[in-house]
């Protein structure tokens, strides 16, 4: 803990600090399954948490321990998780600012369409659609709004199948938006302002991808980008090597 090489260890004390360390291991699965959560969300289920955690229900959890042991070691643990319980609305909102500045929208190893639309400069709406092979829309699997104030990037990940990637708009958006196919044919569209178009990055390969962007546009192609790596097995073994 003293050389900073295991930060997510951390002694037990009355504040609930850095989570970010805390949760490192659990970070990269924390950014591919939170990402549909607003800030409403994730301090609706804190709230929750401390409401039903009362000082009560503490005290009549630790009664449960032999006598001899609550009188050794009940009382400051008590006092240390009261304390946590009462900080966590705000170690919650720290984690969520650091969740979502660059936010990560993943797709799957099948077809989806990807729409990126920018509202106003402070917010950008991106939906994900599952679609069959002709591009015929099944459902929605994705809806939110990212807003300027929480996100720096939105990171866009289609992984394997033909992915579709349409980004619309008109105003430069504080938002940067970045793409990556992955493997399969996929097809990007970019229709809008130059100066929104500045903003969008886009890394695939050339080889039966398709391309019809505005001016402005950052695309990289490469022949073997890591991008063409990344399926849904290859995205789950990235956990497992960080």
């Amino acid at each position: 803990m003293r050389t900073g090489l295991k930060k997510h260890f951390q002694t037990y004390s009355d504040n609930l600090t850095n989570l970010d360390d805390l949760n490192r291991s659990g970070r990269n699965l924390d950014e591919t399954i939170l990402a549909g959560l607003t800030y409403q969300d994730w301090t609706e289920v804190a709230d929750s948490v401390s409401s039903a955690l009362t000082d009560e229900v503490i005290e009549q959890s630790f009664r449960q321990m032999p006598d001899t042991i609550y009188q050794l070691t009940a009382s400051p643990i008590m006092n240390q998780l009261k304390s946590r319980r009462d900080k966590l609305g705000k170690s919650v909102q720290k984690y969520y600012k650091s969740l979502m500045r660059e936010a990560v929208v993943v797709g799957s190893d099948k077809h989806e369409r990807f729409e990126i639309e920018v509202l106003s400069a402070n917010e950008v709406r991106v939906q994900v659609y599952k679609t069959k092979k002709d591009g015929e829309e099944r459902r929605q699997l994705f809806d939110r709004i990212f807003q300027a104030k929480d996100t720096k990037e939105i990171h866009l990940y289609g992984l394997n199948g033909n992915d579709e990637f349409v980004v619309k708009g008109e105003v430069r958006p504080k938002i940067k938006i970045r793409i990556w196919g992955g493997a399969g044919e996929d097809s990007y569209t970019v229709k809008g302002s130059k100066p929104m178009a500045r903003r969008i990055r886009i890394e695939d390969t050339e080889y039966r991808n398709t391309y019809d962007l505005s001016k402005g546009t950052r695309q990289k192609t490469e022949q073997s980008p890591a991008a063409n790596q990344f399926d849904a097995e290859g995205w789950l073994l990235r956990y497992y090597l960080d």
